[in-house]
């Protein structure tokens, strides 16, 4: 097979056509912002009450500086794309009879030398060489910035697309589907478009002495029914409008379960109510 006309080694193959390149079609900040988006796109996003926000691994943080961050490893990558460009067109123009040292000297005494056979593989160093200057150009801070403002309409998404799901529950061992109980569980995932994660997921540590406070909560009740859901945020004021006893010790242990939830706004906690409940009257969930 290798000696058939037109075949092509696997290094070569792979080279060719499966090499992801981080050079802009030009070399201006929307081509720099749309590399930067193709790239990034699955961990930066923006929206406009927001700004931008970065997927960390479990959830969406909400942070400029993050933004920063991802742009700066992100020309990491370009940098050292460059470098290996410049490497390997260095490397075949040398195949080509070309010495070392006249590549370095570069310049007009560079150009003398190359024969009219070797010009395709010349040009393609010469732009491997400019590629390596705008990467390294690009690495000032006033072209992040630019990048960064550039890339907003390319990595823009609408604000209800966060938390757009009330029935996932995000915890540190992954993200919860809640009509499925444990069944629902699956990776996190930057689709999902959720900013807040638990402090825990579920598990039977501490078991006896969660249920032990909840006995105790349904006690202080009273019988009249309750929301747990809405103590989340609301907290002693709703428990003591309803004539119920507070209860610290369950307070903190939910809050400390819930993690970055207790931030959730109070319609995010209150469209999880059933329709077919007063949202005026707490019943018990």
């Amino acid at each position: 097979m290798q000696k058939q006309e037109g075949y092509v080694s696997p290094e070569d193959y792979n080279d060719e056509f499966c090499r992801a390149s981080l050079k802009p079609a030009d070399y201006s900040d929307i081509g720099q912002a749309k590399v930067l988006a193709k790239e990034c796109g699955v961990e930066l996003r923006y929206t406009a009450a927001t700004d931008y926000i970065r997927f960390c691994g479990q959830y969406w943080i909400e942070s400029k500086q993050q933004a920063v961050g991802a742009a700066e490893e992100f020309l990491d990558l370009q940098l050292a794309d460059a470098k290996d460009e410049v490497q390997r067109t260095k490397e075949l123009l040398m195949e080509t009879g070309v010495s070392e040292e006249a590549i370095l000297s570069g310049g007009k005494s560079l150009e003398k030398k190359i024969e009219s056979e070797q010009m395709d593989v010349y040009l393609a160093y010469l732009s491997a060489m400019a590629y390596q200057t705008f990467a390294m150009k690009r690495r000032d801070m006033k072209y992040v910035v630019s990048a960064l403002q550039a890339a907003k309409p390319m990595l823009e998404i609408s604000v209800s697309d966060l938390e757009r799901d009330g029935f996932l529950l995000n915890t540190p061992d992954g993200t919860y589907y809640l009509p499925e109980g444990l069944e629902g569980r699956r990776d996190h995932s930057p689709e999902d478009y959720i900013t807040k994660i638990t402090a825990a997921g579920p598990g039977e540590q501490g078991k006896d002495l969660w249920l032990d406070a909840l006995e105790d909560l349904i006690e202080a009740a009273n019988g009249k029914p309750l929301l747990v859901a809405y103590w989340f945020r609301p907290g002693r004021s709703l428990v003591k409008r309803n004539g119920m006893s507070w209860k610290p010790f369950m307070g903190r242990t939910v809050i400390t379960a819930v993690g970055q939830l207790t931030r959730l706004p109070s319609i995010f906690i209150s469209n999880r109510v059933p329709p077919t409940i007063k949202r005026t009257a707490p019943c018990i969930i």
